[in-house]
């Protein structure tokens, strides 16, 4: 998440969806007083920093929007530009099975994708149910953000550069998983239909298809 107070603008991104070349962009230009959340050495000093002054507010990389009004009540976000990063679903699951396959901390999707083939993994709970909380308009409420596209994310970036008044710059590629680029032979005609039950906003409102072509 970045929250830039001088520019009026806000950036909420959901995992999994492009989001950290994003916000590794961004911070190269970032005001002193933007707040930043995520990974990097000086997102970690700011947000801790403003956590420890906001103890309730608890903001971090990934948090919804909605968080913002128990973190900054004094704020009207009222004509900022909010943006969000977005993602073909059946692609953000691959992604998220490698990513989580590959890390070491604990969490209970982590477990579930160490321990169960594709398949099973999208049917467990613990991971369909954090899944239909995703990018969905109550990840991004009370905003209607903007969408940066994973699929054209350069194209949307530099859209987004115009609009704030910044100059273009290229995405750094980052935090890629250890995968082929081509996520359909992760399925099979079963799994596949599982998809638009789990990410029902982005196949019925934004359209997604498991064959993009």
């Amino acid at each position: 998440m970045i929250i830039s107070p001088a520019r009026r603008f806000v950036f909420i991104h959901p995992p999994k969806t492009g989001g950290t070349a994003i916000s590794l962009a961004y911070e190269a230009r970032a005001h002193k007083d933007d707040l930043l959340f995520g990974d990097t050495p000086k997102a970690k000093r700011r947000q801790g920093n403003f956590n420890r002054k906001h103890p309730e507010a608890k903001l971090s990389k990934h948090s919804p929007a909605p968080a913002l009004s128990t973190a900054l009540p004094e704020v009207d976000f009222t004509g900022w530009t909010v943006a969000m990063t977005v993602r073909n679903p059946w692609d953000r699951a691959v992604s998220f099975y490698a990513w989580a396959r590959a890390q070491s901390f604990e969490h209970t999707m982590i477990a579930a994708a160490k321990s169960q083939d594709f398949s099973t993994f999208l049917q467990d709970p613990r991971v369909a149910n954090p899944f239909k909380r995703g990018a969905t308009p109550a990840y991004a409420a009370p905003f209607t953000p903007r969408l940066l596209r994973h699929e054209r994310l350069e194209a949307d970036w530099q859209a987004l550069c115009a609009n704030l008044g910044l100059a273009p710059s290229l995405l750094p590629r980052v935090n890629t998983s250890d995968r082929t680029s081509d996520w359909r032979p992760y399925y099979t005609e079963a799994t596949a239909a599982l998809i638009p039950n789990l990410f029902r906003w982005e196949v019925e409102s934004l359209g997604y298809r498991f064959d993009p072509q």
